[in-house]
């Protein structure tokens, strides 16, 4: 069976699956609200992903705009195995919604 475990507080989040060997977690601390038209239209993506086996599931989703805000990522620890070919670099910007 497949078990994600989440824990997350205002300045952590941790979440690992021991089956498949993956885990996130990081310390955070939010910086400031942002509110450039670029920023805002990258957070207004209708869409969620399910993978699922081998195959990823997309679904479209409705919501109303969020408040998009910087954050800064500190103790970053990533290890998703099975997405290694996609998560292999530092981001280059990290954006935190509460509305997420």
């Amino acid at each position: 069976m497949e078990f994600q475990q989440v824990e997350r507080s205002y300045t952590y989040y941790r979440s690992s699956n021991t089956n498949f060997e993956d885990e996130l977690y990081f310390e955070f601390k939010v910086d400031k609200q942002i509110g450039t038209k670029i920023d805002n239209l990258s957070t207004e993506i209708y869409a969620i992903f399910q993978d699922y086996d081998m195959y990823i599931n997309q679904y479209e989703i409705h919501h109303l705009s969020w408040l998009v805000e910087y954050v800064e990522i500190n103790n970053l620890k990533c290890n998703y195995p099975r997405f290694s070919k996609f998560i292999d670099n530092e981001s280059d910007k990290i954006q935190y919604s509460t509305g997420v």
